[in-house]
């Protein structure tokens, strides 16, 4: 058994839809009080990934094809908020 996987399968699925429901939120949130373009755009894309996971609770989408869209996404969200907090300056 991997690690955490009898740890993460004790924990009910609907806990598991509020994180990703409150990834969404937030993400969308700071996309409404962001002030620069940059920013709208990353925290857009920050919520898209709460969407991903919900898709792949709902078994629309694969494990490893979220683990890649994710992950593709947070690199992107990371370059745009550090142009972001450098044209702040």
């Amino acid at each position: 058994m991997a690690f955490g996987e009898q740890f993460a399968n004790a924990i009910p699925s609907w806990i598991f839809f509020i994180i990703y429901l409150l990834e969404i939120f937030l993400g969308f949130w700071f996309a409404i009080k962001a002030r620069t373009k940059l920013a709208i755009v990353a925290f857009v894309l920050f919520a898209i990934t709460g969407l991903i996971h919900i898709l792949l609770m709902a078994e629309i989408i694969d494990l490893l094809f979220t683990h890649f869209l994710e992950r593709v996404l947070l690199i992107i969200v990371i370059i745009l908020v550090g142009l972001a907090a450098k044209r702040a300056k």
